[in-house]
């Protein structure tokens, strides 16, 4: 008779971004929203202003918007108004005059806060409350228009130390 001896199981190496368990049952294990985070924050992006720096009640919006002085370039438009604090603060608004479909707004949106986010690193805006206001036509800007129309504007209004 013939014994049959086992046959020596070869070694995977293993994936370190797969658990066990998960590698047993056949599934794969995508990278953790943590690991995204940090990535992000090594390269400088990020996708918001920081929250300090951000104007988040309506009562301070509506405030710039009555009392601000106003400043134009090509298809933006800035209000602002001096505040006490020692760091400014900024919203955005881009209406449904612009486009009707959300994607292009926030789009838009996060295209300007990154603008103004990047601006404020390099800490050139004097401390004011301000509100960039997309007029129709800054959907069809690329980047670096927005950034030359935002850089005009900052000028206009001398908020550029």
């Amino acid at each position: 008779y013939v014994h049959h001896l086992p046959a020596k199981k070869e070694k995977k190496e293993k994936n370190p971004r797969i658990s066990e368990e998960n590698e047993k049952q056949g599934r794969k294990k995508s990278i953790g929203k943590k690991e995204k985070k940090e990535k992000v924050e090594d390269i400088g992006l990020s996708d918001m202003l920081p929250r300090e720096n951000r104007l988040r009640k309506n009562k301070d919006i509506k405030n710039v918007l009555t009392r601000g002085k106003p400043v134009r370039e090509d298809f933006l438009f800035l209000k602002i108004v001096k505040n006490g604090l020692r760091s400014p603060r900024f919203a955005i608004v881009v209406g449904k005059n612009l486009s009707k479909k959300a994607v292009v707004r926030n789009k838009l949106k996060r295209r300007i806060s990154e603008i103004i986010r990047i601006r404020l690193k390099i800490n050139e805006i004097k401390p004011v409350d301000g509100v960039v206001i997309a007029l129709p036509g800054a959907e069809r800007m690329d980047f670096s228009g927005l950034k030359q129309a935002i850089e005009k504007i900052f000028a206009k209004a001398k908020l550029i130390k």
